[in-house]
């Protein structure tokens, strides 16, 4: 079959087959559509139909004038692709040293707060400094000789046991302090009547250059219950370079008689120490049989410690009453405790108000505030208005 008109290679003019795509001879690219014959386009039927002439649409180009896309993108397109991947790298780069920086940052701190910690033996909570209990800087002095170190206040029995010096600890509420000097004691309060005071207003630390220090906090700070033994503690700030044993505690208020307990082993305290004397003396009161049996000096009573410059006397006695007649009265009207010039009422008694008559081997006590010093007592029985027939008679005795 002949070749139709215009099936021909518009670069070396070589016949074509029909739908050829390329020339044979040459290798130009055939466009399918530039050398066909023309028909009739839409667009002709549309001016036909509404009566009005469309602009004719011009055919593309020969395709020898057509520039041929390369296989990759324009260099426009090129250009982007080139500065997205140098962002994307940049900013990987960034976030890469910024991640470096944070890490090398965080293991440099660590190593830091553990070189702090390290030098001052513990490890560091919630910004506190607490001490291992392994710690080397923990420091133990223990208390405890041939006599424990005890002392009574407002009757409760205080024994110290030791001092600890650290940086902190770990049940220590404190959290500015960063030595600590921590004594450790044994509270047995064995009396009726329980004491009330608080130990971070009742002790206080002396160094040796006589500065005095208050406490910071204590395990339990109130006083004891009736009948309670405890362990508890109380801390003092002081470096942990000060030797112990020449530090005092002082345990009393600033009105009340103080006892100073040296912080060393076998410390003399015994001019603390309650002293007992045994009387056993007797003398006949309105009809009544008294007799003194001993009298005990201290400087505590009834859960109170005695006022700066006193001491409590506590007097106890039997009574028999062999008369036909109760004896009734109050002691407070007829009981006095003479030492030196002062003549003392009685601070507390048990002894009743009435002993009736036949009754016997009745006991009580009755105890007296008098200023500290005094050996030489007198235990007078007064005249008294509310007492039928009485006249004043005296027991004196000695308490060393």
């Amino acid at each position: 079959m002949s070749q139709g008109p215009g099936n021909y290679c518009p670069h070396c003019k070589a016949n074509l087959a029909p739908d050829q795509r390329f020339c044979p001879h040459c290798g130009t690219v055939i466009d399918a559509g530039a050398y066909q014959r023309t028909v009739r386009s839409s667009a002709d039927f549309v001016t036909d139909y509404f009566g009005t002439t469309m602009p004719a649409i011009p055919p593309p180009p020969p395709a020898s004038l057509v520039q041929q896309s390369p296989c990759f993108g324009t260099p426009k397109d090129s250009i982007k692709s080139v500065r997205r991947q140098m962002n994307c790298g940049l900013l990987s780069v960034i976030l890469l040293v910024v991640v470096l920086a944070g890490v090398g940052s965080y293991f440099g701190y660590n190593r830091l707060k553990g070189s702090g910690t390290a030098s001052r033996g513990g490890t560091r909570t919630g910004g506190n400094i607490v001490t291992d209990a392994t710690s080397s800087s923990l420091k133990t002095t223990s208390l405890i000789g041939a006599q424990p170190l005890s002392v009574i206040y407002a009757d409760v029995k205080i024994t110290l046991i030791d001092v600890k010096q650290a940086h902190s600890f770990p049940d220590d509420s404190n959290t500015y302090q960063t030595d600590i000097m921590r004594i450790d004691f044994k509270e047995e309060q064995n009396t009726k009547k329980a004491p009330n005071y608080i130990y971070t207003d009742i002790m206080r630390l002396i160094f040796s250059n006589g500065t005095v220090v208050s406490p910071i906090t204590a395990k339990n700070s109130g006083s004891p219950d009736i009948s309670t033994t405890r362990q508890n503690w109380i801390d003092f700030p002081a470096s942990t370079n000060l030797t112990t044993s020449n530090m005092v505690l002082r345990i009393g208020a600033d009105t009340e008689q103080q006892m100073q307990i040296p912080l060393k082993p076998n410390a003399d305290v015994s001019k603390y120490q309650p002293k007992t004397t045994t009387v056993n003396k007797q003398t006949q009161y309105s009809g009544v049989d008294w007799t003194l049996t001993n009298a005990v000096a201290s400087w505590s009573a009834d859960g109170n410690q005695a006022e700066k410059g006193m001491i409590y006397v506590e007097i106890s006695l039997k009574m028999d009453n062999p008369s036909s007649s109760d004896f009734n009265a109050d002691p407070g009207d007829y009981l006095r405790l003479k030492a030196g010039a002062v003549t003392a009422a009685p601070a507390s008694t048990t002894i009743p108000l009435s002993i009736a008559q036949g009754q016997t081997g009745l006991t009580r006590n009755a105890t007296f505030q008098v200023p500290q010093g005094s050996t030489d007592f007198a235990l007078i029985f007064l005249p008294a208005p509310s007492v039928s027939g009485s006249q004043q008679v005296a027991i004196p005795f000695q308490i060393p």
